[in-house]
């Protein structure tokens, strides 16, 4: 996502709040000072500019109009430059009801991290005044060095524990754009173009909406090409063994390589698992019956419960959150982690960018640190959902260029994230 801050001559505008989206990770090529404006890499041919005014300053509503449309025109002149575009250009949108619905549309196709928020946001309403720009043209040379993927380097691969598979550093997930109604066309292209560029394992679930249905279209004609993982979060067998007829035949395949309890995170969850009906059973039944490869557990919200699940049974995988806020706050890195490493397990990270929650000025500014910070820890791979094609090929020219991180370097991003880690870390127990 990329951001834009509203300045006066005295700094920002007081209770104006700007943001901007797109894809690509976020990762700033233009920074301006005295504008107080940064521009992100998009993946999209669409940007969307706004600002909520509130009902005390609306007397600033002029002055507010005014320099919105210079930092939108000032985008605009810099998306232009750097990508030679002579196609890019400014249109106002309005407040009716009927223009908020389209201009959350807009966000939505654009990857906004809560469509739900910005349908608010673009709501007219009596405590404040909307004033939106969209910016059109063609944006997908806009990476941070002007460089997609390049579909002949190679990307680096690690064992998946005792699996006997050979994966990449960076894997599909099957969330964002893959787990969205009525996106077949883009969802079906993401995954197509993933295995294009050398990725070779892909993760999916029950949960994700039709993301299994995605999958399949894909899955149908090149299932051999890739290292198949789905979960179940039904805690009984019955309900899982159900899970999993419907998921072989969504995913179009006879054979699941990875299949996971999912989400697992109370001690509740591991009681109702390996009850006399726990879904336990159903794993190991599916794989007598050869209809799925390994067994794995995944979870992001307490790295103890984990624990105790992997002492109890011997799963072959294990996907588990990693990013650079993990250390403050009941951390998978420091002991989840090494006893994975220990036992052999394929470790999958995810949650790496904490749904963009990671990013902020005072703290890891980009994809590349979010990942090469992951990635230098003793994982395996990460999955990541992606929102467009332009965001996928710049995850994955990360993963070929990764060199590891050195230690001071992942020492000053965990310090940076010191700050704002409960919101970096969202998805783990909070009492």
């Amino acid at each position: 996502a990329w951001g834009v801050q509203l300045r006066g001559d005295e700094g920002p505008v007081p209770s104006a709040d700007m943001f901007g989206a797109g894809g690509g990770g976020g990762t700033p090529i233009v920074a301006d000072p005295n504008l107080g404006l940064q521009v992100g890499p998009s993946a999209q041919d669409t940007m969307i500019v706004w600002m909520n005014l509130r009902e005390k300053n609306r007397n600033a509503d002029e002055i507010v109009t005014g320099r919105l449309e210079n930092l939108v025109l000032a985008t605009a002149g810099a998306l232009q430059k750097i990508t030679s575009s002579d196609d890019i250009e400014v249109t106002p949108l309005l407040t009716t009801t009927e223009e908020a619905s389209t201009v959350a549309d807009f966000m939505f196709r654009l990857g906004s991290p809560n469509p739900a928020q910005l349908m608010r946001d673009f709501t007219p309403g009596s405590s404040e005044i909307t004033l939106a720009y969209k910016i059109s043209g063609r944006f997908q040379t806009a990476f941070p060095d002007g460089k997609p993927a390049d579909p002949q380097a190679p990307m680096p691969e690690r064992e998946l524990g005792r699996t006997g598979h050979s994966v990449r550093l960076f894997s599909l997930g099957g969330q964002a754009t893959v787990e969205k109604e009525n996106r077949a066309d883009d969802a079906v292209g993401i995954i197509h173009r993933a295995i294009d560029l050398g990725v070779n394992y892909l993760d999916t679930a029950p949960y994700y909406g039709p993301s299994q249905d995605y999958f399949g279209e894909v899955m149908k004609d090149r299932r051999r090409e890739v290292f198949l993982a789905s979960k179940t979060h039904a805690r009984t067998r019955d309900g899982s063994l159900k899970l999993l007829e419907d998921s072989l035949k969504r995913l179009q395949t006879d054979q699941i390589d990875l299949w996971q309890l999912h989400n697992i995170r109370t001690d509740a969850d591991l009681k109702k698992i390996f009850a006399k009906d726990g879904a336990i059973h159903a794993l190991r039944e599916a794989q007598e019956q050869k209809m799925v490869r390994f067994l794995g557990i995944t979870g992001h919200r307490d790295p103890e419960v984990l624990i105790r699940g992997i002492e109890r049974f011997n799963f072959d995988c294990i996907l588990m959150s990693l990013n650079a806020a993990d250390r403050h706050h009941l951390s998978f890195i420091e002991k989840l982690l090494p006893l994975a490493v220990r036992k052999q397990m394929g470790v999958i990270g995810m949650k790496v960018p904490a749904r963009g929650r990671l990013f902020r000025e005072e703290g890891l500014r980009n994809m590349k640190e979010a990942v090469d910070y992951v990635w230098t820890l003793p994982v395996s791979t990460i999955i990541v959902g992606c929102d467009s094609i332009p965001q996928l090929e710049e995850n994955i020219r990360l993963a070929q260029e990764f060199e590891p991180m050195a230690p001071e370097k992942m020492e000053e991003l965990e310090r940076l994230t010191a700050s704002y880690v409960k919101e970096a870390s969202f998805f783990k127990y909070w009492s």
